[in-house]
């Protein structure tokens, strides 16, 4: 009993020297915001606006700002993983090309068959609509090239052809289909191995010096 009652005591003395003072500050804060906030209505009001609507106008804004901000980290958060995807598979390529004699692969698929690549996510932008059919191999070594060659035309990526041996830091090697990111722009993998996001213009731009005249079908298979 003795002990018990040294216990309530202590808690009684946090109580008292702790609780009571922090809630007392709290309560003359919100007391002294109260009538800021019913002075600052009061005045809308006399001015012919019903606080009411003014409430909800600034309810209303804080809402979209916020919805705007998080909607942004989104699309910036679907921009990284995208780019983690075409980097993998750009890495993969550079591995591919490095073990046969400068020469890149012909398709995605040889990196999968060959063992470069172990997942076929990376081949899909987490902010496009494409996906992989269900019907895809997942036994990539016992699969048919033919077969996981397809992955190119269900998947966002594109593998630019005749760069063999070629590593300029300006020579688009692997870039991203159309259709994701809100047509703001697209993920690029050059050549000598850096990734960099370019605005749709920019891109085009890069596209028609490097003298890839026209782009290959970039809508998803039917």
């Amino acid at each position: 009993m003795a002990a018990l009652g040294e216990t309530l005591t202590m808690w009684v003395f946090l109580f008292l020297v702790f609780v009571v003072p922090i809630a007392a500050v709290l309560v003359g804060a919100l007391s002294h915001y109260s009538v800021r906030l019913r002075e600052r209505l009061q005045r809308t009001v006399s001015a012919g606006r019903g606080a009411a609507a003014v409430a909800g106008y600034i309810g209303f804004i804080g809402a979209v700002a916020w919805l705007s901000g998080f909607t942004n980290w989104g699309n910036l958060a679907y921009r990284a993983a995208c780019m983690n995807n075409i980097r993998q598979i750009g890495i993969a390529t550079l591995q591919y090309a490095h073990d046969h004699d400068g020469r890149n692969p012909d398709s995605f698929g040889v990196l999968l068959k060959e063992g470069y690549l172990t997942t076929d996510s990376v081949f899909i932008c987490p902010s496009g609509s494409r996906e992989l059919p269900w019907t895809f191999p997942t036994d990539f070594k016992a699969a048919r090239l033919e077969d996981l060659n397809t992955v190119g035309d269900w998947g966002d990526y594109v593998l630019v052809k005749g760069l063999d041996k070629r590593r300029d830091s300006e020579l688009i090697l692997i870039y991203e289909k159309d259709g994701a990111h809100q047509g703001e722009g697209r993920n690029v993998f050059f050549a000598d191995g850096h990734v960099q996001w370019h605005s749709e213009e920019r891109f085009r731009e890069m596209m028609a010096k490097q003298r890839v005249h026209s782009l290959p079908s970039e809508r998803p298979k039917e």
